[in-house]
């Protein structure tokens, strides 16, 4: 307008395109309407924008717990904030705050009363340090109570003039945050409508043994959506699911075990139609190799891992299943869900295992120590095992401790059977399982391990053998029988085979060995002895006498016929038999003839 007077609208525009405050401005005319007026601006603060801040809008059931994450973007720069967050305490009840941005050393968040109906959350940090965060980061999560409906979390940019939110440049300036729905985006908890999944994970064995402690993943599209663990009792529960179809994982670090020769055969008759597996569970547990079949390339696993010389599967140690229909898919269609589940150590088909904490169930089968057979230093020998009853063998799971400072394992056979075994320190894991079951009597040998008697025994009686407990005999029918196991004790020879260093006997050489058809034995003896020569097989059974006699002082050379013995490994043993006793053995191999 003309002269002096009018009206000038004066803006500054600062980064991003922002409209900000500029503090005095000082205008000059020059008198002539028409001419150019002078404007003059006098900066005041910062022209930098605020971050913004957003409080999180979350759904939850009444009287339920609810986390609520604040995060941040253009955090650039920055040396202090200073945040308040206003809601309902009718509406939700303040618990705490967890996960603070550890780069924001130092934050405060306190609760405060206001009103009966309003409270304030207050957030503050400084740091003389400038910090900067990437975007979207999170400042911390308030936790509340959800109690009931829906309650905004509101952002106070109006009390104490501005200052309850306010963020600080490097100098400690405030930063522009006008208008505050721009800077500041408002929250919310609102009641969430969902169904509950819900069940309980056990083990498949006759004891149903709950598996707590499991880590229950629910997914949907094999993406992770929520996680439990299963308590005390097995049962979890995610108690808001959407409509929609899920599927549920379980993983454990409980351990693997129950797996042994008895569910190979298991495998083995399911494969040649025997005795089909119809549990969904088991069918997965016996799918070892993830093949999505199971064949006798499932069971040769299973018995490797037992004998140790395998030690994993490629489907895991642990398996999991819906006890009914299998598989794992969960269809939640407007109403609450249950899903039991079935768990197996993959290779446990016949579900013999108890995990922890439940524990393992009692061995059927125990060895008995029964007599002794005598071992020279630096010479093998082999130490026969016995089965003591009748039975039909389907299945052989042996674990067999030796103490072998003294002893070294060199093989070890089950009649002419195609086994698999592995030593691993003082153990053998042995695994045999055939549809073809094997027949054994009373007494009868079931393996002979061979060792070599590799260090001197000081002050030690005898050396014997321990059965573990995961050993196991099944029948045909994969079914584990009740039984006993013999085996002698090892009795370290001494002086070059006589027991009693005062003993008669000198100077003992048999020859040839290897023989064939005649042996010749050559000894001296001290002093007179009523003297004994047989043959004792690997059973400690003796099957021949060669010679019984009272011999007085002298040098002896005797000859004996072996026709009648057939091919194979003996001992021979000189004893005497009178008043003073005393025995020498000495390994004897008989060719064929």
């Amino acid at each position: 307008s003309g002269g002096n007077s009018g009206t000038i609208n004066v803006s500054y525009t600062a980064n991003a395109g922002a409209t900000q405050r500029i503090g005095t401005i000082t205008v000059t005319a020059p008198g002539a309407t028409g001419s150019p007026v002078q404007v003059t601006v006098t900066q005041q603060g910062s022209y930098r924008n605020a971050p913004v801040t957003t409080c999180a809008s979350k759904g939850a059931p009444d009287n339920t717990s609810v986390s609520v994450p604040i995060t941040v973007t253009n955090f650039d720069s920055i040396t202090s904030l200073s945040l308040r967050l206003d809601y309902d305490p009718t509406l939700l009840i303040y618990t705490g705050n967890t996960n603070p941005n550890p780069v924001l050393t130092g934050l405060i968040v306190n609760d405060n009363h206001v009103s009966a109906t309003l409270h304030k959350v207050l957030m503050i940090w400084t740091d003389i340090s400038q910090k900067t965060l990437p975007a979207n980061s999170k400042i911390t999560d308030l936790n509340f109570t959800h109690i009931s409906g829906t309650t905004v979390l509101n952002w106070n940019n109006d009390a104490n003039g501005g200052a309850d939110c306010e963020y600080a440049d490097k100098n400690g300036d405030p930063l522009y945050d006008l208008p505050t729905s721009q800077f500041y985006i408002n929250g919310d908890v609102h009641l969430q409508q969902g169904f509950k999944v819900s069940g309980n994970f056990i083990y498949n064995n006759s004891t149903i043994t709950v598996l707590d402690n499991v880590k229950v993943y629910l997914k949907l599209n094999t993406v992770k959506i929520d996680s439990v663990l299963t308590n005390g009792s097995g049962y979890f529960e995610f108690p808001i699911v959407q409509n929609n179809t899920y599927t549920l994982d379980g993983i454990t670090t409980k351990p693997w075990g129950g797996v042994n020769g008895t569910d190979a055969l298991k495998i083995q008759r399911h494969f040649a139609g025997l005795e089909l597996i119809t549990e969904p569970v088991r069918l997965q547990a016996a799918d070892v190799n993830l093949s999505y079949s199971i064949n006798g390339t499932d069971a040769l696993k299973v018995k490797r891992r037992f004998a140790g010389l395998d030690f994993s599967f490629m489907r895991g140690d642990w398996t999991f299943a819906k006890q009914t229909i299998g598989g794992d898919e969960v269809i939640v269609n407007g109403a609450d869900v249950t899903a039991n589940f079935f768990g197996l150590c993959v290779g446990d088909v016949n579900g013999s295992n108890t995990p922890s904490p439940g524990k393992s169930l009692n061995s059927l089968i125990n060895l008995e120590l029964n007599g002794t057979m005598e071992a020279a230093l630096d010479e093998e020998f082999e130490l026969p095992v016995k089965i003591m009853q009748d039975a039909q063998l389907g299945a052989i799971s042996l674990v067999l401790a030796y103490p072998e400072e003294y002893l070294t394992f060199v093989d070890l056979k089950i009649g002419d059977k195609s086994l698999s075994k592995y030593v691993n320190g003082n153990q053998i894991r042995v695994a045999w399982a055939e549809i073809d079951p094997m027949t054994v009597e009373k007494n009868e040998v079931l393996l002979l391990i061979r060792f070599k008697l590799s260090k001197p025994v000081d002050n030690v009686q005898s050396l014997s053998l321990s059965l573990g407990n995961e050993s196991e005999l099944a029948d045909s029918w994969a079914n584990p029988i009740v039984c006993t196991l013999s085996a002698p004790s090892i009795v370290p020879s001494k002086l070059n085979g006589i027991n009693d260093p005062t003993s008669s006997l000198q100077n003992c050489t048999i020859y040839p060995n290897p023989a064939k058809e005649n042996l010749t034995i050559e000894f001296e003896l001290v002093a007179g002895s009523a003297i004994q020569i047989c043959l004792i097989d690997l059973t400690g059974r003796q099957i021949a006498m060669l010679f019984s006699e009272e011999l007085q002082k002298g040098d002896f050379k005797r000859n004996f016929k072996l026709n009648a013995v057939p091919q194979g490994v003996y001992t021979v043993k000189i004893s005497s038999t009178g008043v003073k006793t005393w025995n020498y053995n000495k390994k004897l191999i008989i060719c064929s003839k």
